[in-house]
């Protein structure tokens, strides 16, 4: 798991780079997946979860561009 501290509007994973703090809205059923994902373990957190799902898009479009 993640631990985090607080510096003015951003979050610092330990040994990390800060994480910036938005609001999204999402489809119940995606919200549903999530908190499920979270909750198994395979995830340490909600934003863990969003993190590595978008960074997997921004890999694949990077590999498209190839």
């Amino acid at each position: 798991m993640r631990h985090y501290t607080q510096n003015g509007n951003e979050r610092v994973a330990r040994l990390g780079k800060p994480r910036k703090k938005r609001t999204i809205y999402i489809k119940p059923e995606l919200h549903q997946w999530i908190e499920e994902q979270a909750r198994k373990g395979k995830f340490g957190n909600f934003s863990h979860v969003i993190e590595e799902a978008l960074e997997k898009l921004r890999d694949s479009e990077k590999e498209e561009k190839k």
